[in-house]
């Protein structure tokens, strides 16, 4: 099936993503009546989309009357809509819409259309908005999986964190033979989460291509299959632990983190716990990344 969406309620209304062509629906939660329905038209972009399965949008407000729901579409746009009619908000991005393929930072060799897209709702906080992109499976080289925020207002782009380090930055020499130069995907193609206190987001990234075969990508792989940390208004890493060093066996972690409060010897911690596809729960400190 194409539709895996969860509706969210806010004010007596529900609000959810259906069907291939990601239409976004707002109903009347006690009626079922439909409010309003918008579809975007992406054309060519939405043909070679490489997932058009996704799981649901994502809702803000300024407290003040403007209501925004927001979702990242299978051709990797950015769309903004008025949550009481539907209508794409006019001062975000172009007319609504902000084109997050211009907003890469691409060093892949061919047109990244149809390499690039995304599955899963935004994650918004502190009045930044965050998407995780979703991939195709190529044999060896793609388009590496950015992160990218943007002004929740305006849709300006505020930072993009580079999930395959490139030269020079920090990682990147766990990536032997210049692996990282042509390794493409670590995406963030499920859902992840905010601590809206602490001002971080918390990503959990996908393995390299092609997650069945590492022959062509020596080497740890930073950050693939890692719970990553970073700081949401300005991209910066706060810590990081790597589950799988060089899968090779899709090892991903489809959950979202899970953020709680919980204490350990009658101390109290702000904790996130990591479930994974191995049945092993990792459980850190959100603040610092200490098991």
């Amino acid at each position: 099936g194409t539709s895996e969406t969860t509706p969210i309620m806010v004010n007596g209304r529900l609000y959810f993503s259906m069907d291939q062509k990601r239409f976004v629906v707002c109903v009347d939660a006690t009626t079922g009546e439909t409010i309003w329905i918008y579809r975007p038209d992406e054309g060519a972009r939405f043909d070679g989309a490489p997932r058009k399965v996704h799981r649901g949008v994502s809702y803000w407000t300024d407290g003040k009357g403007d209501d925004r729901i927001i979702f990242a579409t299978p051709g990797f746009n950015l769309v903004a809509l008025n949550a009481k009619t539907g209508a794409p908000v006019p001062t975000f991005g172009t007319n609504g819409i902000v084109d997050m393929m211009k907003d890469l930072d691409i060093d892949f060799k061919g047109d990244p259309n149809g390499k690039i897209g995304n599955s899963s709702p935004v994650v918004i906080s502190n009045d930044v908005v965050v998407v995780g992109p979703a991939h195709l499976r190529p044999t060896r080289t793609n388009v590496k999986g950015d992160v990218l925020a943007y002004d929740v207002r305006t849709g300006k782009k505020k930072w993009i964190f580079h999930t395959i380090p490139r030269k020079g930055e920090p990682g990147y020499e766990t990536w032997l033979n210049g692996s990282g130069e042509y390794t493409g995907s670590v995406g963030v193609w499920g859902p992840f989460s905010a601590d809206p206190e602490l001002g971080y987001v918390y990503l959990n990234t996908e393995a390299p291509t092609n997650d069945l075969y590492g022959g062509a990508r020596p080497g740890a792989n930073l950050y693939s299959d890692s719970l990553i940390c970073l700081d949401i208004r300005t991209g910066k890493m706060i810590w990081y632990f790597q589950m799988i060093h060089h899968d090779i066996w899709d090892y991903d972690s489809p959950p979202h983190p899970i953020l709680l409060d919980i204490r350990v010897d009658g101390r109290p911690i702000k904790a996130v716990v990591q479930l994974t596809k191995q049945a092993f729960a990792y459980v850190f400190d959100r603040t610092n990344g200490k098991p």
